[in-house]
């Protein structure tokens, strides 16, 4: 079964529910009706980072999503921000899983690409394809914009300047269509 928008935010729903009365911890997120896939949220709180990062990865080993959110304890947590990352971030793994129930995620490789190779693998075009589309249909805003707001406020966790991210931005736009599935 396919995770759909609505499973996406109700994920995310629970994940800033759990953010809103919890400084640290795990959590195990769930959706009525999709038990195929362990969906983890781990919050902490660290000085180290501006306002808040969050990461997540899809293992096929035992079908499960792992988010991160480091949020900096001295600053107010920026729920709105939090929760579009988290339907960026879900919608995202969620497609790598879908991916996989397909046949069509490859084996991670044995070596890190760097950020503008990594970004314009086939399956990472598609998944980034999805995180956006998921963001664009809350905010109302276009899927380039909410490119554009996603590779702004993760730039320097993935290492890339602007006109980096704007090339990858480009290519993944003008490749999309022969992409996604």
């Amino acid at each position: 079964m396919r995770y759909t928008s609505s499973h996406i935010a109700q994920l995310a729903g629970k994940g800033i529910e759990f953010l809103s009365a919890h400084k640290k911890g795990i959590v195990y997120l769930e959706c009525d009706g999709m038990y195929d896939l362990e969906i983890t949220l781990s919050v902490a709180p660290s000085k180290k980072v501006e306002d808040f990062l969050i990461d997540g990865n899809f293992y096929r080993s035992d079908l499960s999503i792992e988010l991160v959110i480091i949020y900096n304890p001295d600053k107010e947590k920026d729920l709105h921000w939090m929760n579009w990352s988290l339907n960026e971030i879900l919608a995202h793994e969620a497609c790598h899983y879908h991916q996989y129930l397909e046949g069509r995620l490859p084996r991670n490789g044995k070596k890190e690409l760097p950020a503008q190779k990594y970004f314009l693998q086939k399956h990472e075009i598609e998944a980034q394809i999805a995180g956006w589309q998921r963001v664009s249909e809350i905010t109302g805003d276009t899927i380039e914009k909410s490119a554009e707001i996603w590779f702004g406020r993760n730039t320097q966790f993935h290492g890339l300047e602007k006109n980096e991210w704007e090339k990858i931005t480009q290519k993944i736009f003008s490749l999309r269509g022969s992409f996604v599935h």
